[in-house]
């Protein structure tokens, strides 16, 4: 069965049923053509301050627009078999991932670090079935490239859900539907807060939970933050 990314709006938080904030990402939302023999591929932005992020398969643009900042675009039919994934800015190659892409399977490449550093990094999407409508399932990669390793929980149920450097994730984690819950991550050499924020996790929904932005910034909209993006 195929999994969308629900489509967000793009502007930074937001006010969500009057119940949780989130970050959100920008979807482009043209579609593409069912392609036999594929899997399915998400290409999604979080190097700060990045902008015009083109993507090309084994040397051939992929057929999306070029990705800002906080903007994703997908999931997209994508060949199987390994291909050199490269992320380009201007005339100029920034990284290359190489990812065997299996049949009927789900990924998300992201795009990450500062733009003069950017690297490509992938994630498996295929989430396992949910036991019970009233849990939910999810995922945590970290993805801020200056933040301090930390551990990562929720208040009321769910407050160790590991401990996660740069580019480490976990796999998908089932536990209690949350309502407004407050997410925390934590210096996990010092125990002390460097980000909070109240978020909702519905039941029988997975989710991609991310951190991303820049530890300690001066610029708002670059700060650390975390993103939520719902499965369906």
């Amino acid at each position: 069965m195929k999994l969308e990314l629900k489509k967000l709006g793009f502007i930074g938080t937001f006010m969500l049923s009057g119940l949780f904030l989130v970050s959100c990402l920008n979807n482009d939302d043209s579609g593409s053509m069912i392609q036999e023999e594929s899997g399915f591929v998400v290409f999604i932005n979080v190097s700060p301050d990045s902008n015009d992020v083109n993507f090309y398969a084994n040397g051939t643009p992929v057929n999306m627009p070029a990705l800002s900042y906080n903007e994703y675009y997908g999931y997209m039919y994508q060949s199987t078999g390994a291909t050199d994934y490269t992320a380009r800015t201007g005339s100029s190659d920034s990284d290359t991932l190489n990812l065997n892409i299996e049949l009927n399977r789900f990924y998300s490449i992201y795009s990450v670090n500062t733009p003069e550093n950017l690297e490509l990094v992938a994630y498996q999407d295929n989430v396992p079935p949910i036991s019970n409508p009233s849990k939910t399932s999810l995922r945590f990669i970290q993805l801020s490239h200056n933040a301090p390793t930390m551990k990562v929980g929720i208040e009321d149920g769910a407050e160790n859900l590991g401990i996660f450097s740069f580019k480490q994730a976990s796999s998908f984690m089932e536990i209690d539907q949350v309502t407004n819950k407050k997410l925390f991550l934590l210096n996990a050499e010092t125990n002390d807060t460097i980000f909070t924020k109240n978020i909702t996790l519905e039941g029988g929904t997975p989710y991609s939970v991310f951190s991303s932005g820049i530890y300690d910034s001066e610029d708002e909209d670059l700060d650390l933050d975390v993103n939520v993006i719902p499965f369906q």
